[in-house]
């Protein structure tokens, strides 16, 4: 007799407080399990057959030849879905099989598509979008070290650690949502590696189903954890660099309980032990700002610059530093009390590194080596810019309101062929005025002239620069347009 059987396998996460261009020729990806370490070894030409047939989307799946047994189905499958990100759309965790029930080899799978099969090729799309920008400006000529510090920092800025369903667990859903768990972080980690030139492999830890990446750096082997170096709640540009390129025992030996029971000397093959202890003492382990790389130069914050209250954007090349600029506000939190860290933070885009002071933002030509001072936040606003990352072709900025009492991330500047534009904003909704009264509308940020109407002069004018004019009683209207943004404000004359 034949049985059909259904197993589920679902990857949970449990993290602490911190969970955190040029392509060449496709290299080694998938997982490492300590069962099935290499899939490929055991079934020649299996994940190739898979990632084909769901490529095709394939609702059954023969694969008697193989000869997979059902202790193994599971976890072949899942191999060979991590070592093929791009069929995200699959669930790598719940698969339905058919088996000889004589010999326990499985003659055919179903797999589980995450959405329906008319919205993959559209999902496709903006998943190479978001690759090709993930990849942008990484040269073939940088060391592997170099591509894989700065695919660590793009996506633990670029997403946020937060389960919003199965496509958490999927590199989409880090790299197109910008929003996923563990599993997500790693496969989009390992791919976007394997673009560049660079080996990894996903380490799979069931002992507290958390999931990272193992990394080849030259000769050795490295453990790499984008998810724990990403803050929780996320921390608009902020990324660490406490778990890149680590050792075996230095994930035993750190506070984290993620690596509990991982031992890579059992669990895993030997060949991918992490002993080497070379970047132990890194420059970049100290940093928990962006790190960009030009010219074969290191540019970041150093937040800590002279001790607590400065900070520095530093050039670092052939070990030498170089300071270019010293930073020495102040933040506060409640309005008055002082933060010991800076939230300066940077980004950078089209030869030109971004970041911003406790009231400006500022731009860094990489190539005249000067400073321009692209906006001043304007006072009621907020006292205050708590970091800034870019997201596409835009620079975000978190920014607490007026009574210091909510912040949010919000696009502030349009980037655009070596342009930067901040994307006007308005201090007032409504306001309220007396017969006669005067009140000034004003528009911050954008560039050129703002143009204002009224939608009734009878009730309250207008004038070119924007100065409101109380008539008559009733509620109007102004209308402000400026770079094509439009604000209406309301105004109520007693």
């Amino acid at each position: 007799m034949r049985k059909t059987l259904c197993l589920l396998l679902c990857l949970i996460t449990i993290l602490g407080l911190w969970l955190p261009c040029g392509a060449t020729a496709a290299s080694k990806t998938g997982e490492i399990h300590k069962f099935v370490p290499k899939v490929e070894e055991y079934y020649p030409g299996f994940e190739d057959y898979i990632a084909k047939a769901l490529r095709n989307k394939e609702k059954m799946i023969h694969i008697g030849e193989f000869g997979v047994s059902t202790d193994n189905i599971i976890y072949a499958f899942k191999s060979a879905v991590f070592d093929n990100p791009d069929v995200f759309y699959v669930d790598a965790s719940i698969i339905n099989y058919k088996f000889d029930n004589r010999t326990g080899i499985v003659e055919y799978i179903t797999p589980t598509y995450l959405c329906k099969l008319s919205s993959i090729p559209s999902k496709i799309k903006k998943f190479e979008k978001a690759v090709k920008q993930y990849t942008s400006g990484i040269k073939s000529s940088w060391s592997n070290f170099q591509k894989a510090l700065v695919l660590h920092d793009r996506i633990a800025v670029g997403c946020a650690y937060k389960d919003t369903g199965a496509l958490a667990y999927t590199a989409y859903g880090a790299l197109v949502k910008e929003k996923a768990i563990c599993e997500g972080y790693a496969r989009a980690y390992s791919y976007l590696l394997s673009l560049v030139g660079v080996d990894s492999k996903i380490i799979n830890n069931d002992s507290t189903r958390h999931c990272w990446n193992c990394v080849r750096i030259g000769k050795s082997w490295y453990q790499v954890d984008v998810t724990a170096d990403d803050p929780r709640p996320d921390v608009l540009g902020y990324v660490r660099h406490k778990f890149f390129l680590c050792t075996d025992s230095g994930l035993l030996n750190s506070s984290s309980k993620n690596y509990k029971g991982f031992r890579s000397d059992v669990t895993f093959s030997k060949e991918y032990s992490c002993s080497s202890s070379k970047y132990n003492t890194s420059f970049v382990k100290r940093i928990v700002s962006q790190v960009i790389v030009c010219n074969n130069a290191y540019y970041y914050l150093d937040n800590n610059y002279g001790g607590k209250y400065k900070s520095a954007l530093i050039r670092r090349k052939n070990g030498k530093k170089k300071t270019l600029r010293v930073i020495n506000d102040i933040w506060y939190y409640a309005g008055k009390y002082e933060y010991e860290d800076s939230f300066c933070k940077l980004c950078a885009k089209d030869n030109k590194i971004y970041f911003n002071t406790k009231r400006s933002v500022y731009a860094y030509n990489l190539k005249t080596k000067k400073f321009r001072r692209i906006h001043k936040l304007a006072g009621f606003v907020s006292k205050h810019f708590y970091g800034i990352a870019l997201k596409g072709s835009a620079i975000y900025t978190t920014r607490y309101d007026s009574k210091m009492k909510t912040k949010s991330a919000t696009k502030f500047i349009k980037l655009n062929s070596g342009k930067a534009v901040v994307i006007p904003y308005r201090q007032y909704k409504s306001v309220s005025l007396k017969k006669r009264a005067k009140f000034t509308f004003k528009i911050y940020g954008g560039s050129g002239k703002t143009s204002f109407k009224s939608s009734s002069k009878k009730i309250a004018r207008v004038n070119g620069r924007g100065v409101v004019k109380a008539r008559k009683k009733g509620k109007c209207t102004i209308t402000a347009i400026k770079n094509r943004y439009k604000f209406k404000l309301i105004i109520s004359v007693k």
